[in-house]
């Protein structure tokens, strides 16, 4: 059964109904049980009210996106999302996990998986299919293409300019390691320019995101337990991702998650006070601004929902974006709304999740932007493959490419 900490929680929920108004799932479906309430009121009663196990509550429960937006205007201060995850927990112990996950999480996400690898297969498996063809919405031909070699394989293990100020470890994540390596190459180039020195440890696990939301606990804690090993080996000040997800793990489940199982958390504690998105540390960097050149478009920033609602950065990317000269920043409305991929959501829920995603599409249409700036690779991958489809031309970057681009333009001008 869940902890007593989350039990305890459960009974912390007023029934008030905010949760509704926020939640993307329940917006389109209006139905109670898509709700953040109900599914906190059918785990209450899993727990203590009788309510058994079935596949009625299991399929439920996977009608969240786990992307927050309850918690952060509930007036309880519930974090609705780890009950959620408990409730998922529950019915993988009872059920076991479907076996398509079980299969991938085992071979390509668990230590010295091969997410890859397996990318590379699809690739090739993708050339060989009908364009037209669409996953979760989304067309083969918008899909990114994916390196022959991971990005941590492509560098040294340590990269040191010539003045250092700082020490950083990035932990670039499944999809910047393996499939958007520009991102991770942007940051690292623009880390350099302002003096940081950037190690990236060899064998670093997948974060566990993936894991977290389905309920898999026994491969979760094999990556928790590596990466802290790894992290905690390194001596630096901190502790940077790319990827919002990624950062969210970091910082704030791994501590709750070693709490949840009764386990010592003051590693994750430690290493998770050196965490930040690399926004948060780059908009703390003074010399930055004098290395910054004219990026002459027009753009508008998507907040992605692990790192404005799961980690309160909000500010720090549009300081960023808006401190490039000649860049037109335009504010889209609800910038913080969910693009609807939900990790595996898009997948067994592609009706809502396209429904989701079509009105962000629009209010990135609605300011006649050339580009529009997010913070996460799994947000890009979402809004390229929709951008795409209608063949908008409006191109989708992670804030740090901006940056970097920036940077470049100005040593022309220097």
């Amino acid at each position: 059964m869940i902890s007593q900490a989350n039990a305890e929680a459960l009974h912390r929920c007023i029934k008030c109904g905010l949760c509704l108004a926020a939640c993307p799932v329940y917006k389109h479906l209006l139905e109670e049980t898509a709700a953040p309430r109900g599914k906190v009121q059918l785990l209450k009663a899993l727990e203590s009210e009788g309510l058994t196990s079935s596949r009625y509550l299991e399929e439920i429960a996977s009608r969240c996106l786990l992307c927050h937006s309850c918690a952060a205007v509930c007036p309880s201060g519930m974090e609705t999302g780890h009950l959620i995850a408990a409730l998922r927990a529950e019915l993988v112990r009872s059920f076991g996990l479907e076996w398509k996950k079980g299969l991938a999480f085992r071979y390509l996400l668990s230590p010295g998986g091969h997410f890859g690898l397996a990318l590379q297969a699809a690739q090739i498996l993708r050339s060989l299919l009908p364009s037209q063809i669409k996953v979760a919405g989304s067309r083969l031909s918008d899909l990114p293409s994916i390196p022959l070699r991971s990005l941590h394989d492509r560098l040294p293990e340590r990269m040191r300019p010539t003045r250092v100020k700082a020490t950083v470890a990035f932990f670039p994540g499944c999809l910047i390691d393996n499939v958007y390596q520009e991102i991770g190459r942007a940051a690292l180039s623009v880390l350099q320019a302002v003096g940081v020195e950037v190690i990236i440890p060899k064998d670093l696990a997948c974060c566990g995101t993936p894991l977290v939301v389905s309920g898999e606990q026994e491969i979760l804690a094999q990556n928790l337990k590596q990466n802290l090993r790894l992290l905690s080996a390194q001596k630096v000040d901190f502790i940077l991702t790319a990827c919002a997800s990624c950062g969210r793990t970091l910082k704030k489940e791994y501590p709750y998650l070693l709490r949840e199982w009764g386990e010592d958390d003051s590693l994750a504690v430690e290493m998770g006070e050196k965490v930040q998105d690399i926004s948060e540390f780059l908009s703390n960097q003074e010399e930055l601004q004098g290395l910054l050149g004219p990026v002459p478009i027009s753009l508008t920033y998507h907040d992605p929902c692990h790192l404005a609602k799961g980690q309160g950065v909000r500010v720090e990317p549009r300081r960023l974006l808006r401190s490039i000269p000649d860049l037109a920043f335009v504010e889209m409305a609800e910038a913080d709304a969910c693009c609807g991929g939900g990790g595996s959501f898009q997948f067994y829920f592609p009706e809502t999740s396209e429904k989701i995603v079509s009105a962000k599409v629009e209010n990135i249409f609605k300011t006649k932007s050339e580009v529009v700036a997010t913070g996460c690779p799994a947000c890009r991958l979402r809004l390229e493959s929709f951008l795409g489809t209608d063949h908008s031309g409006i191109r989708v970057r992670h804030t740090v490419e901006l940056l970097a681009s920036s940077i470049k333009t100005g040593d022309k001008t220097r």
